[in-house]
């Protein structure tokens, strides 16, 4: 039966909220073969959940037949209670792990490509909403970057992917060092010119080392006190392995927190993707692609 947009906002419908799979069996129905044959093989159907993405007002509306669909992300707990530095801060654009607070505990969640979907909306509102699952902050714009990030992820020239493979082993170390795997934000690029160019041309590049932004003052101060020598080490490691790179003009490389990371920064500069680049997780001898997708959790308005 279906219920008014008043019944939604008083049942607690909203973007982000949390659907619990061992409440709603049902569910299992209405969704993908491939899914549905993964969820039942999870362990702890208590700890998977069906989020919807899509904006209040059409996930709410009274009108299903001009909104049919709800946009939804299906996630479950990682076999790793803090996740996998691999896939945190968004950096990979089909595998994400991210934290949610589980009865005033933080656990990491996973999602992937295969659990993006989408579901009748009316099939799916008639189901029960968890309330001992939240969000940290930052948690579900975190999210939904990272679903927007998978359309909109820019495409670099030819040429200039062409350039970095020349150095791909430096650029593989770089990318697997571990604090850039667990503490950093983002690595972004602005080339000039953004085009296709000859091989005799010359590319210039500045490059932004993107560290994540604290909410608590003294941890923050902390964290940077910690990560400014290895920061500076960073930098330099780039810088060098750009230098490197027969017409490639290094401008600048810095570090930038992610709150000071504005709408202008992201309309210059672009995150670089390295797909083929890969390194092994911790002791793990199973070796993962590590594209540099590193997506800030929060974009600072102007």
């Amino acid at each position: 039966m279906e219920q008014s947009r008043e019944e939604l906002i008083k049942a607690g419908w909203e973007r982000g909220a949390f659907v619990c799979l061992s409440h709603n069996m049902r569910l299992l129905d209405y969704i993908p073969l491939e899914l549905k044959e993964f969820l039942m093989s999870v362990d702890d159907v208590s700890k998977v959940y069906f989020v919807p993405v899509l904006y209040d007002c059409a996930l709410i509306s009274d009108n299903f037949s001009h909104e049919p669909w709800v946009n939804l992300v299906v996630c479950w707990k990682c076999s790793n209670k803090d996740g996998d530095g691999n896939f945190k801060y968004c950096k990979n654009p089909r595998k994400y792990h991210f934290p949610l607070m589980v009865e005033d505990e933080l656990f990491y969640f996973e999602t992937n490509a295969l659990a993006i979907i989408h579901m009748k909306r009316d099939v799916f509102l008639q189901s029960s909403i968890i309330a001992d699952v939240k969000w940290p902050v930052f948690g579900l714009e975190t999210m939904l970057n990272w679903l927007t990030e998978r359309i909109r992820q820019p495409v670099f020239p030819d040429e200039w992917n062409e350039r970095l493979k020349s150095k791909k082993k430096l650029l593989e170390k770089f990318y697997s060092d571990q604090t850039l795997v667990e503490k950093c934000a983002g690595v972004f690029f602005h080339i000039s010119p953004f085009a296709q160019i000859a091989k005799s041309e010359r590319y210039t590049v500045s490059a932004i080392i993107v560290t994540p932004s604290l909410e608590n003052g003294s941890e923050h101060r902390m964290f940077n006190k910690a990560m400014q020598t290895k920061l500076d080490a960073l930098k330099e490691q780039l810088r060098l392995i750009l230098q490197s790179i027969e017409n490639v003009e290094v401008k600048s490389v810095i570090d930038l927190q992610e709150d000071q990371f504005t709408r202008k920064e992201e309309r210059l500069f672009k995150r670089y993707q390295l797909e083929f680049m890969t390194y092994k997780s911790g002791n793990s001898e199973e070796t993962m692609v590590l594209p540099a997708n590193l997506q800030f959790s929060f974009v600072q308005p102007e």
